[in-house]
């Protein structure tokens, strides 16, 4: 009885911050990441390699940014609670653009420490963790304020990544149509399709079920829609599905502007460093009141990143998204915390 009220004691110094900490993104919401509780101030963070993407993330660099997403929500939490978080990094990190193509493992990526420490602050809300969410949907025409992209400009510069935006409607129109095209022929590459089409969730069934991946809600999609794109995506190269689908893709693609960040990033520790800035860029557009919405596919097509920096005049760019107003944002299941530890 005494070693179960220790072992008690030791989850639950970790429970509260985890379950903050799983509301950070992941690529495609995998949700990668397991964690191993040894006593109440240490734990270790994994890569769940099964939930890896390799023939998207070839690097690893983007669900290793999940990990960086991860430890920053979880500093956040931690500091809510008087707690400090540190880490170190796993010897193992920079091993993870070769195993994750060929392993199935859990892959130690760093080992964090919680010290009680009275003065530790964040700058950031427990609430505006809760509110961010992946905005799909069509946004509002009302123009990003200057001053808000000021701000996100500071934000990004201080963890090292650079912002830049347009609002440029012809521009903005050269990129829908190059994220349309992109879709549509990645949902039709064997390879690229047969790893992203198990994420889809088509239907509230299916999205309970799992409580991760893409669902049709989430998508702003009908679970009709997103089947098709599972299970039949030659359908989207018809001549009238095409035109129907392409119509749909890019009314939901309304948006005012459209934001990137670019520096370092394709080295494991810059992917680490990254997902640290990304999250507070996130956080920081919740808090003036916007929505995001990653274009993955713009950045993992090297063709369609080519002509992004074309059309930007931007280099190094490693996430291109929507940014406006929305409402009513859906967000995304997720698995009980039970799931990920280990």
């Amino acid at each position: 009885m005494g070693g179960e009220g220790i072992r008690q004691r030791v989850t639950d110094s970790w429970d509260h911050l985890l379950e903050t900490a799983i509301l950070a993104p992941s690529p495609h919401n995998v949700q990668p990441w397991a964690i191993r509780i040894e006593d109440c101030s240490t734990a270790t963070l994994f890569m769940d390699l099964q939930r890896a993407l390799p023939q998207e993330d070839v690097t690893g660099s983007f669900l290793i940014s999940a990990m960086g997403l991860f430890l920053e929500t979880l500093a956040i939490a931690a500091a809510h609670q008087h707690k400090k978080l540190s880490y170190v990094v796993s010897e193992d990190l920079p091993e993870i653009p070769k195993r994750i193509r060929v392993a199935d493992e859990l892959l130690p990526i760093a080992k964090m420490r919680l010290d009680d420490e009275s003065n530790v602050k964040s700058e950031f809300e427990i609430d505006l963790v809760i509110r961010r969410a992946t905005a799909r949907m069509a946004y509002e025409a009302t123009p990003v304020p200057e001053e808000s992209l000021r701000r996100l400009a500071e934000v990004a510069a201080a963890r090292g990544a650079i912002f830049g935006s347009t609002a440029d409607r012809a521009e903005i129109r050269a990129i829908a149509d190059v994220n349309i095209a992109t879709i549509f022929h990645d949902l039709n590459d064997a390879n690229y399709h047969g790893e992203i089409a198990p994420w889809f969730r088509c239907g509230e069934r299916q999205e309970r079920g799992h409580r991760d991946g893409l669902s049709s809600r989430c998508m702003s999609m009908s679970s009709l829609e997103l089947s098709i794109a599972k299970n039949a995506p030659g359908l989207l190269r018809l001549p009238g599905l095409s035109a129907g689908a392409a119509a749909h893709y890019r009314r939901a693609f309304a948006t005012p502007c459209i934001g990137w960040l670019s520096g370092d990033f394709w080295e494991p520790m810059a992917a680490l460093k990254s997902g640290h800035a990304l999250m507070r860029f996130w956080l920081s557009v919740t808090a003036e009141g916007l929505s995001l919405h990653p274009l993955g596919n713009l950045v993992t097509n090297r063709s369609a990143a080519k002509q992004i920096e074309s059309i930007t005049g931007a280099t190094n760019v490693w996430l291109v998204f929507k940014l406006g107003y929305a409402g009513n944002v859906p967000r995304s299941l997720r698995r009980p915390l039970a799931d990920f530890l280990r």
